[in-house]
Protein backbone atom coordinates (compact mmCIF):
# COMPACT_ATOMS: atom_id res chain seq x y z
CA UNK A 1 0.00 0.00 0.00
CA UNK A 2 3.07 2.85 -0.38
CA UNK A 3 3.86 3.93 -2.75
CA UNK A 4 7.15 3.19 -4.93
CA UNK A 5 7.10 6.04 -7.82
CA UNK A 6 4.99 8.28 -9.44
CA UNK A 7 4.93 10.22 -12.91
CA UNK A 8 3.15 13.59 -13.96
CA UNK A 9 2.03 12.34 -17.17
CA UNK A 10 2.80 15.36 -19.41
CA UNK A 11 1.59 15.87 -23.00
CA UNK A 12 3.90 14.38 -25.76
CA UNK A 13 6.99 16.07 -27.34
CA UNK A 14 6.53 16.27 -31.05
CA UNK A 15 8.74 13.73 -31.50
CA UNK A 16 6.62 11.22 -30.16
CA UNK A 17 2.70 13.10 -31.01
CA UNK A 18 4.00 12.99 -34.75
CA UNK A 19 4.10 9.28 -34.79
CA UNK A 20 -0.27 9.45 -34.78
CA UNK A 21 0.11 11.72 -38.21
CA UNK A 22 3.14 10.20 -39.89
CA UNK A 23 1.39 10.08 -43.02
CA UNK A 24 1.12 13.75 -42.93
CA UNK A 25 3.97 15.86 -44.84
CA UNK A 26 6.42 17.13 -42.66
CA UNK A 27 4.62 21.06 -42.86
CA UNK A 28 1.61 19.23 -41.76
CA UNK A 29 3.20 17.30 -38.97
CA UNK A 30 3.72 20.72 -37.35
CA UNK A 31 0.39 22.33 -38.12
CA UNK A 32 -1.29 18.65 -36.27
CA UNK A 33 0.93 19.60 -33.33
CA UNK A 34 -0.27 23.05 -33.19
CA UNK A 35 -3.86 22.39 -33.41
CA UNK A 36 -3.81 18.76 -31.20
CA UNK A 37 -0.76 19.12 -28.83
CA UNK A 38 0.72 15.99 -26.77
CA UNK A 39 -2.64 15.07 -25.18
CA UNK A 40 -3.36 11.38 -26.46
CA UNK A 41 -6.92 11.61 -26.06
CA UNK A 42 -7.00 13.92 -28.71
CA UNK A 43 -4.29 12.71 -30.61
CA UNK A 44 -5.76 9.42 -31.47
CA UNK A 45 -8.86 11.20 -32.92
CA UNK A 46 -6.87 11.74 -35.97
CA UNK A 47 -7.69 9.67 -38.32
CA UNK A 48 -4.39 9.03 -40.45
CA UNK A 49 -5.94 8.51 -44.35
CA UNK A 50 -7.63 11.86 -43.62
CA UNK A 51 -5.72 15.13 -44.63
CA UNK A 52 -5.40 17.50 -42.01
CA UNK A 53 -8.13 19.62 -43.23
CA UNK A 54 -10.50 16.63 -43.48
CA UNK A 55 -9.47 15.50 -39.55
CA UNK A 56 -10.29 19.19 -38.06
CA UNK A 57 -13.07 19.68 -40.37
CA UNK A 58 -14.99 16.45 -38.87
CA UNK A 59 -13.31 15.94 -35.72
CA UNK A 60 -13.48 19.58 -34.39
CA UNK A 61 -16.01 21.91 -36.56
CA UNK A 62 -18.72 18.96 -36.24
CA UNK A 63 -21.28 19.44 -33.60
CA UNK A 64 -21.26 16.00 -32.03
CA UNK A 65 -17.44 15.26 -32.73
CA UNK A 66 -15.33 14.47 -29.39
CA UNK A 67 -13.20 17.69 -29.41
CA UNK A 68 -16.01 19.62 -30.24
CA UNK A 69 -17.26 21.01 -26.97
CA UNK A 70 -13.83 19.25 -24.97
CA UNK A 71 -12.88 22.74 -23.60
CA UNK A 72 -16.22 23.56 -21.54
CA UNK A 73 -16.18 19.62 -20.41
CA UNK A 74 -12.49 19.94 -19.08
CA UNK A 75 -13.49 22.80 -17.76
CA UNK A 76 -16.70 21.69 -15.50
CA UNK A 77 -14.91 18.22 -14.46
CA UNK A 78 -11.95 19.87 -12.95
CA UNK A 79 -13.15 23.19 -12.08
CA UNK A 80 -14.96 24.35 -8.97
CA UNK A 81 -16.18 27.89 -11.16
CA UNK A 82 -15.40 27.45 -14.41
CA UNK A 83 -16.59 30.71 -15.55
CA UNK A 84 -14.27 32.60 -13.85
CA UNK A 85 -11.47 30.24 -15.25
CA UNK A 86 -13.33 30.00 -18.53
CA UNK A 87 -13.26 34.12 -18.74
CA UNK A 88 -9.21 34.34 -17.82
CA UNK A 89 -8.70 31.35 -19.96
CA UNK A 90 -10.21 33.58 -22.91
CA UNK A 91 -8.13 36.88 -22.66
CA UNK A 92 -5.29 35.18 -22.81
CA UNK A 93 -6.43 34.00 -25.88
CA UNK A 94 -7.16 37.15 -26.79
CA UNK A 95 -3.55 38.15 -26.21
CA UNK A 96 -4.12 39.21 -22.91
CA UNK A 97 -0.56 38.22 -21.73
CA UNK A 98 0.48 40.01 -18.65
CA UNK A 99 -1.21 39.88 -15.25
CA UNK A 100 -2.78 43.81 -15.33
CA UNK A 101 -3.93 43.32 -19.00
CA UNK A 102 -6.21 40.15 -17.45
CA UNK A 103 -7.21 41.78 -14.64
CA UNK A 104 -8.77 44.40 -16.70
CA UNK A 105 -10.03 42.32 -19.18
CA UNK A 106 -11.79 39.80 -16.71
CA UNK A 107 -12.77 42.62 -14.05
CA UNK A 108 -11.99 39.32 -11.40
CA UNK A 109 -10.56 39.80 -8.15
CA UNK A 110 -8.03 37.01 -7.11
CA UNK A 111 -7.05 36.68 -10.36
CA UNK A 112 -3.57 35.70 -9.22
CA UNK A 113 -5.14 32.68 -7.64
CA UNK A 114 -6.77 31.69 -10.76
CA UNK A 115 -3.57 31.83 -12.65
CA UNK A 116 -2.34 29.60 -9.90
CA UNK A 117 -4.75 26.82 -10.41
CA UNK A 118 -4.40 26.78 -13.87
CA UNK A 119 -0.50 26.12 -13.98
CA UNK A 120 -1.15 23.61 -11.72
CA UNK A 121 -3.02 22.04 -14.19
CA UNK A 122 -0.64 22.36 -16.84
CA UNK A 123 -3.26 24.49 -19.38
CA UNK A 124 -1.35 27.67 -18.34
CA UNK A 125 2.12 28.68 -18.04
CA UNK A 126 4.00 31.56 -17.08
CA UNK A 127 6.95 32.82 -18.73
CA UNK A 128 9.71 34.64 -17.76
CA UNK A 129 12.84 35.17 -20.13
CA UNK A 130 15.66 32.93 -20.42
CA UNK A 131 18.55 34.73 -18.97
CA UNK A 132 16.34 35.79 -15.45
CA UNK A 133 18.22 34.54 -12.75
CA UNK A 134 14.92 34.75 -10.25
CA UNK A 135 11.88 33.10 -12.42
CA UNK A 136 9.14 33.43 -9.77
CA UNK A 137 10.26 37.25 -8.54
CA UNK A 138 10.99 38.52 -12.34
CA UNK A 139 8.57 41.07 -13.23
CA UNK A 140 9.04 40.47 -16.94
CA UNK A 141 6.53 37.39 -16.81
CA UNK A 142 3.79 36.65 -19.67
CA UNK A 143 0.94 34.36 -19.20
CA UNK A 144 0.21 32.37 -22.85
CA UNK A 145 -2.25 28.73 -23.44
CA UNK A 146 0.28 25.57 -22.54
CA UNK A 147 -2.45 23.28 -24.35
CA UNK A 148 -2.35 23.72 -27.97
CA UNK A 149 -6.08 22.23 -28.29
CA UNK A 150 -7.07 24.81 -25.91
CA UNK A 151 -5.40 27.56 -27.47
CA UNK A 152 -6.96 26.48 -31.25
CA UNK A 153 -10.71 26.16 -29.70
CA UNK A 154 -10.47 29.25 -27.81
CA UNK A 155 -9.02 31.10 -31.32
CA UNK A 156 -11.12 29.29 -33.59
CA UNK A 157 -14.28 27.29 -32.46
CA UNK A 158 -15.49 29.23 -29.55
CA UNK A 159 -15.99 32.18 -31.85
CA UNK A 160 -17.46 31.05 -34.48
CA UNK A 161 -20.06 28.90 -32.77
CA UNK A 162 -23.51 30.10 -33.77
CA UNK A 163 -22.05 29.05 -37.37
CA UNK A 164 -20.84 25.99 -36.33
CA UNK A 165 -24.18 24.85 -34.84
CA UNK A 166 -25.89 25.66 -37.61
CA UNK A 167 -23.46 23.17 -39.93
CA UNK A 168 -20.85 25.64 -40.97
CA UNK A 169 -17.66 24.18 -40.26
CA UNK A 170 -16.35 24.17 -43.59
CA UNK A 171 -17.14 27.65 -44.32
CA UNK A 172 -14.96 28.01 -41.41
CA UNK A 173 -12.24 25.96 -41.75
CA UNK A 174 -12.18 27.46 -45.43
CA UNK A 175 -12.68 31.52 -44.60
CA UNK A 176 -10.87 31.35 -41.00
CA UNK A 177 -8.56 28.70 -40.43
CA UNK A 178 -6.98 27.67 -43.53
CA UNK A 179 -5.83 31.46 -44.35
CA UNK A 180 -4.43 31.35 -41.00
CA UNK A 181 -3.12 28.17 -39.96
CA UNK A 182 0.84 29.03 -40.39
CA UNK A 183 0.43 32.10 -38.33
CA UNK A 184 -1.38 30.16 -35.93
CA UNK A 185 1.77 27.62 -36.17
CA UNK A 186 4.23 29.51 -35.83
CA UNK A 187 4.58 29.67 -31.75
CA UNK A 188 4.29 25.87 -32.04
CA UNK A 189 7.14 25.43 -34.86
CA UNK A 190 9.19 27.80 -31.98
CA UNK A 191 8.62 25.14 -29.33
CA UNK A 192 9.49 22.46 -31.59
CA UNK A 193 12.92 23.86 -31.95
CA UNK A 194 13.33 24.29 -28.36
CA UNK A 195 12.60 20.48 -27.98
CA UNK A 196 14.65 19.85 -30.64
CA UNK A 197 17.65 21.81 -29.49
CA UNK A 198 17.12 20.26 -25.95
CA UNK A 199 17.24 16.63 -27.16
CA UNK A 200 20.50 17.69 -29.39
CA UNK A 201 22.36 19.00 -26.63
CA UNK A 202 22.14 16.66 -24.20
CA UNK A 203 22.89 13.76 -26.68
CA UNK A 204 26.44 16.25 -27.31
CA UNK A 205 25.43 17.33 -30.87
CA UNK A 206 25.83 20.74 -29.72
CA UNK A 207 29.12 22.78 -28.76
CA UNK A 208 27.89 22.49 -25.05
CA UNK A 209 25.62 20.83 -22.76
CA UNK A 210 22.67 22.97 -22.22
CA UNK A 211 21.63 24.39 -18.69
CA UNK A 212 18.15 26.00 -20.04
CA UNK A 213 16.53 27.18 -23.04
CA UNK A 214 13.62 29.77 -23.18
CA UNK A 215 12.73 32.89 -24.91
CA UNK A 216 14.19 35.98 -24.33
CA UNK A 217 12.64 39.46 -24.80
CA UNK A 218 13.51 43.17 -23.38
CA UNK A 219 11.18 46.54 -24.00
CA UNK A 220 12.75 46.81 -27.52
CA UNK A 221 13.94 43.32 -28.89
CA UNK A 222 13.30 39.61 -28.90
CA UNK A 223 14.83 36.35 -29.70
CA UNK A 224 12.96 33.41 -30.11
CA UNK A 225 15.18 31.14 -28.50
CA UNK A 226 18.25 31.43 -26.14
CA UNK A 227 19.86 28.25 -25.12
CA UNK A 228 22.22 28.78 -22.05
CA UNK A 229 25.18 26.77 -21.16
CA UNK A 230 27.78 27.09 -18.03
CA UNK A 231 30.05 29.47 -20.45
CA UNK A 232 28.49 29.34 -23.66
CA UNK A 233 25.29 30.69 -25.41
CA UNK A 234 22.95 30.00 -28.53
CA UNK A 235 20.82 32.35 -29.92
CA UNK A 236 18.40 30.98 -32.15
CA UNK A 237 16.19 32.47 -34.51
CA UNK A 238 13.21 30.18 -35.80
CA UNK A 239 11.27 31.15 -39.29
CA UNK A 240 8.14 29.22 -39.99
CA UNK A 241 7.46 30.83 -43.38
CA UNK A 242 7.75 29.36 -47.37
CA UNK A 243 10.91 31.16 -47.78
CA UNK A 244 14.45 30.04 -47.29
CA UNK A 245 16.53 32.11 -44.89
CA UNK A 246 19.04 34.08 -45.76
CA UNK A 247 22.04 36.32 -44.63
CA UNK A 248 19.76 39.18 -43.58
CA UNK A 249 18.00 37.25 -40.49
CA UNK A 250 21.66 36.12 -39.60
CA UNK A 251 22.85 39.58 -39.83
CA UNK A 252 19.58 40.26 -37.49
CA UNK A 253 20.46 38.13 -35.49
CA UNK A 254 24.27 39.15 -34.55
CA UNK A 255 22.59 42.98 -34.24
CA UNK A 256 20.44 41.87 -31.79
CA UNK A 257 23.38 39.98 -29.65
CA UNK A 258 24.39 43.03 -28.53
CA UNK A 259 21.14 43.98 -26.58
CA UNK A 260 21.51 40.76 -24.76
CA UNK A 261 25.25 40.36 -24.48
CA UNK A 262 25.12 41.62 -20.64
CA UNK A 263 22.95 39.32 -19.68
CA UNK A 264 25.29 36.38 -20.58
CA UNK A 265 27.74 37.11 -18.03
CA UNK A 266 30.68 36.49 -20.65
CA UNK A 267 29.37 33.74 -22.04
CA UNK A 268 30.44 32.71 -25.74
CA UNK A 269 28.13 33.20 -27.72
CA UNK A 270 27.00 30.76 -30.88
CA UNK A 271 24.25 31.42 -33.30
CA UNK A 272 21.62 29.08 -34.72
CA UNK A 273 18.96 29.28 -37.24
CA UNK A 274 15.97 26.74 -37.52
CA UNK A 275 14.15 26.63 -40.85
CA UNK A 276 10.83 25.27 -42.47
CA UNK A 277 11.80 26.09 -46.26
CA UNK A 278 15.94 25.91 -46.11
CA UNK A 279 18.41 28.35 -46.62
CA UNK A 280 19.48 30.58 -49.32
CA UNK A 281 22.79 29.90 -51.42
CA UNK A 282 24.35 32.94 -49.71
CA UNK A 283 23.58 31.94 -46.25
CA UNK A 284 25.15 28.63 -46.94
CA UNK A 285 28.55 30.05 -48.46
CA UNK A 286 28.53 33.10 -45.98
CA UNK A 287 28.65 30.34 -42.68
CA UNK A 288 30.59 27.81 -44.11
CA UNK A 289 33.75 29.19 -42.66
CA UNK A 290 32.56 29.81 -39.98
CA UNK A 291 32.40 27.92 -36.44
CA UNK A 292 30.01 29.68 -34.50
CA UNK A 293 26.70 29.24 -36.28
CA UNK A 294 24.51 25.99 -36.94
CA UNK A 295 21.42 25.48 -39.23
CA UNK A 296 19.10 23.03 -39.11
CA UNK A 297 15.93 22.25 -41.45
CA UNK A 298 12.69 21.57 -40.71
CA UNK A 299 13.76 17.90 -42.03
CA UNK A 300 16.25 17.92 -38.90
CA UNK A 301 13.39 18.79 -36.43
CA UNK A 302 10.86 16.01 -37.85
CA UNK A 303 13.33 13.17 -38.14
Amino acid sequence: GRRTAQYLLEPMLFRDARLFFASFSPEDQVRAYAVYGGTPAYLRTIRPDYSLEQNILEGILTRGSFLYDEVRFLLQQELREPRNYFAILQAIADGRTRLNEIKQATGIEGVTAYLDTLQQLHLVERVVPVTEAQPQKSRRGIYYLKDHYLRFWFRYVLPNRSQLERGGGRMILESRILPEIDHFSSPVFEEICQQFLWKVGLLGGLPFVPVRVGKWWNAREEIDLIVLGEERAMLVECKWTGKPVGIDVLLELERKAKSVQPELERRYIHFGLCSRSGFTHDLLEHVSGRGDVMLFSLADLVE
